[in-house]
């Protein structure tokens, strides 16, 4: 059975290096093009089944690219992932269906949405819980490891904290530590009990006490 072609276009030579590697080791044929004019040469030669492209290009520019690709009755289904420095909102695309990752990749996300659009099988992402009773601070985290490449979750108080990782069982745990946040029956629960809730039900989970500037895992 031959093997799915993913097109890469990016001018960093040692990125497009490191993302033929990665995406190849998945079982794909990767081929890799460094500027705007050649990507379109080589989607037409090629027909690839995915196109992984950053957004800043010689030449011509990822959403120029971008542009022509889905104006084609031949190419426009080709699921496109653009990739960038900026932010998606300093990106105008065309398509709002279009995948967006930010630099620097998280390569196992990246990984992750290749294979789901190749409706191939994949590890899902590991899962990682934030705790902290600072609603704002628990939800920039999330999305911070979100961008990471991590299944992430929030919630607000440890009482809430051992229940989710009961439920969820994550990967990591990250308790954010106020000086006020872990006395006993307060605005959250005593660590030991946390960590001995943690360490009961799930053994592998590795637990992160940034405050304490130490990890444990249990």
């Amino acid at each position: 059975m031959p093997r799915k072609k993913i097109l890469v276009v990016e001018d960093d030579r040692d990125i497009a290096f490191l993302l033929k590697e990665a995406i190849g080791q998945e079982g794909y044929d990767v081929i890799t093009a460094e500027n705007g004019n050649m990507a379109l040469e080589y989607i037409e030669e090629f027909l690839p089944e995915l196109i992984v492209m950053d957004v800043v290009l010689p030449h011509k520019s990822g959403i120029a690219v971008l542009n022509e690709i889905k104006q084609k009755p031949g190419t426009k289904e080709i699921p496109v992932i653009m990739i960038s420095v900026l932010s998606e909102k300093e990106i105008a695309f065309p398509d709002p269906a279009v995948e967006f990752i930010k630099k620097p990749i998280a390569i196992d996300y990246l990984l992750g949405k290749i294979n789901i659009l190749m409706n191939k099988e994949s590890a899902a992402p590991a899962k990682l819980l934030v705790i902290d009773d600072d609603r704002n601070i628990a939800d920039l985290l999330k999305e911070l490891f979100r961008q990471k490449g991590f299944n992430s979750f929030a919630v607000y108080g440890g009482k809430e904290g051992i229940r989710e990782t009961r439920s969820l069982k994550p990967a990591v745990v990250i308790p954010h530590h106020h000086d006020d946040f872990f006395p006993p029956i307060s605005k959250s629960v005593d660590i030991g009990p946390f960590v001995d809730g943690v360490k009961k039900y799930h053994p592998k989970t590795k637990i992160l006490l940034p405050a304490f500037n130490r990890s444990m895992t249990l």
